[in-house]
Parts: C-alpha cells; structure tokens; sequence
C-alpha cells in the first residue's frame, strides 16, 4: 500500500493549524473536564478531530482517510503532546488502524477503517499479560474455534482506553500456535473488564477472557505485523513526548521572563539559564532520534527494533530531566492542577511506561545492536 507524502511546508501548515485550535478550544479547563469523563477524553473533541480530518491522515483513500505517511503522523502526535490532548488518537489511529490494516481482509478493512476515519469507532488493542511485563511474547491468551467464529480465554492487562472502545484487538495464539488478532465486542459475554486510571488520568483496563465471542482479523500469523505496529506506537508516542517536553520548555521559559526575584526576572539567573540550556539540549537530541527512527521505520526489521529502542530509552531519560526541572523552576505550584505544568509532567511518566521502559528498551537496543553486528 502506497503512502503519500506532505511536503515541509504543508507539514508546518498541519502544525500551525492544531496548535491553532489547541489555543483557541483546548485549555486546561477542557483538558480537565475530558479526563475525569467516564470516558478519559471529550467525545466531541473526538468528532472534531474526525471534521478536520485529523484521524484519517495515516488510512488509506481507499478507506476516506488521507493515505499520508508517518511524518504527517508524528506531526500531528507532536501537535496531541504540546496541547496535552487526551483523546485516543495513539489506541485508535496508531495501534488499531496499523493493525487493521495489517492483518484484516478487504472487507473487514472496509467495514472498520472508514468508521475511525469518520470518528464513529475506537479500538483498544490488548496485547500485554501480567506474567509478561513489557516483554510481547510468548502470548499465553488461547483462541480456540468456535462455529463460524472464535473464543479466547486468557488475562490481557494495561489496556490503554479500553473503557472508551467500541471494538477490542485482543492477541491470542490458535491450535496451531500462530499468533492472531481478533475483534471482541466489549459488551461481549465471558469477557470481563476492570477499569482503572493511568498516572496521568486516562483510562485503562484489565481483561479477563473465560471463552469470550470474538472474530479473527484475516487469517495469519500477525506475530510480524503485531511487532512492526508496536514500534511504530513507540515511535509515535516518542513523538508525542517530544511535544510534552516542547510545550514545557516554552512555558517555563515564558514564566522565568515573567517572575521576579531581587527585582529582576528569574531568567536573568545564569544557574537557571543552565538549566533551560540542559532542557533545550536534551530536547533537540530527542527530535534528531525521533527523525532518525522515522527513517528506520519501514526498513530492516532488526535495524528498526534497534533505532525504535534507542529513541525510547533516550525519551525516558529526558522526559525526567525536562518534566521535572520544569516543575522544580515553577516552585511548589508546578505540580498542582492548575497549571498545565504538573498535566505534562504527569504524562510524560506515564508516557515512560508505555511500549516498554528503559530498562527494557536498553536490553532490547543491545540485543538488536549484538545481531547487526554478528557476522552473516
């Protein structure tokens, strides 16, 4: 499948336009009201999103969607970090679309993907087990045959937006060990969900599958599409971290010109300028790793598991440096709601957690880097 691409210049238009609407109907106060829904996010924020064609840039034509590739993506994942939106754009667009369009047929594509584009489906995919941590396999959840479909049974655990979805991707291993992805109702009987919230206020779920209804995406091993599409979330989440850490750099600088102490502006401190020098520095070298994983994405397996684990590991080291200064540089109120501040902070840890931390990336990194450099 061919994927357009968007030239510098429309990509910066893409940038100015959310960044625009962010300002303009996306404040702290909407931020909070849309986390503590039900939900985790604001249903008509999502239906915006769709207006504006924001959920259909990564999907095909084909599908109504723009057939745009990663960079418009990272784009717009850098422009959900700096307004600190909390719609599931990562769950829906990234993990199940990707997979979707992975692993379903032409008629499931047909019937899934256009309802995401117009903003009428969320997916959630549940791929992690509590005997697992971070690790993806050996998936322990089982898909057994079940009349003209399928039942599992299983535990999944950390379901990003689960309680929010219309359709869960639960992976599971058939009778004959391939890995699968299969579509559950969450309204579906013998499936049982305990929600719960994230460090950062969205929802999440643990499932429990006792020979739950499900249909299967396509008919093969996903076990390759399942990896591809999970480092292609740690790119995108990457991303979106890089637009944290660019909203908090900005504001804490904003607010060190404007507080004074001794009758002068704070930014005029030489001890603190260093530390916004540390902040900006640690920053850029994310940006110049997101883009060199962008690179890698759709190349060599290996070489992409590899560049995909650096970035994170390098995202956890300074999302800490950066969340954290620019709360010690607000002073106590940087950690309290009502500042967007202590928002960001809050995500950025919780964005430390997700695809695998940096303990498990710097493993997977060496591993990676041990088998490029293994003779052939």
């Amino acid at each position: 499948m061919s994927m357009s691409s968007m030239s510098e210049e429309d990509l910066v238009q893409l940038r100015e336009s959310i960044d625009r609407w962010v300002e303009r109907d996306y404040q702290l106060p909407r931020h909070r009201s849309a986390k503590a829904a039900a939900v985790g996010h604001d249903e008509a924020a999502w239906q915006e999103f769709a207006e504006l064609g924001w959920l259909g840039l990564p999907i095909a034509e084909a599908h109504g969607g723009a057939g745009l590739d990663d960079a418009a993506l990272l784009c717009l994942m850098t422009g959900v970090g700096r307004g600190l939106l909390v719609e599931p754009v990562l769950s829906t667009c990234v993990l199940g679309a990707g997979l979707v369009a992975a692993c379903g047929t032409a008629a499931q594509q047909a019937a899934i993907l256009p309802e995401i584009v117009a903003g009428r489906t969320k997916l959630a995919l549940a791929y992690m087990e509590p005997r697992l941590g971070y690790a993806r396999g050996p998936v322990t959840t089982a898909a057994r045959p079940n009349g003209d479909g399928w039942s599992l049974s299983g535990e999944k655990c950390a379901v990003l937006d689960a309680p929010a979805a219309d359709r869960l991707l639960v992976t599971a291993h058939d009778p004959q060990g391939k890995l699968g992805v299969f579509v559950v109702a969450p309204s579906a009987g013998r499936l049982e969900q305990k929600s719960w919230r994230t460090v950062d206020g969205r929802v999440a779920a643990d499932l429990v599958l006792t020979g739950a209804p499900a249909t299967r995406l396509g008919d093969g091993d996903a076990a390759d599409a399942l990896d591809l599409v999970l480092d292609r979330a740690t790119l995108a989440v990457s991303a979106e971290a890089v637009g944290v850490m660019d909203f908090l750099l900005n504001d804490t600088n904003a607010y060190l010109k404007t507080r004074k102490q001794f009758g002068q502006p704070l930014s005029r401190f030489q001890v603190l300028q260093h530390r916004l020098v540390d902040m900006f520095v640690a920053l850029e070298e994310c940006r110049g790793m997101v883009d060199a994983a962008l690179a890698a994405i759709g190349g060599d397996p290996i070489e992409r598991r590899a560049t995909c684990s650096a970035l994170k590991a390098q995202i956890c080291q300074a999302g800490r440096l950066i969340g954290g200064d620019a709360v010690q540089l607000h002073g106590g109120m940087g950690m309290t709601d009502e500042l967007k501040i202590g928002h960001g902070f809050k995500r950025l840890m919780q964005i430390e957690t997700l695809f695998g931390n940096a303990d498990f990336h710097l493993v997977r990194y060496a591993e990676a880097s041990g088998a490029l450099a293994a003779p052939n």
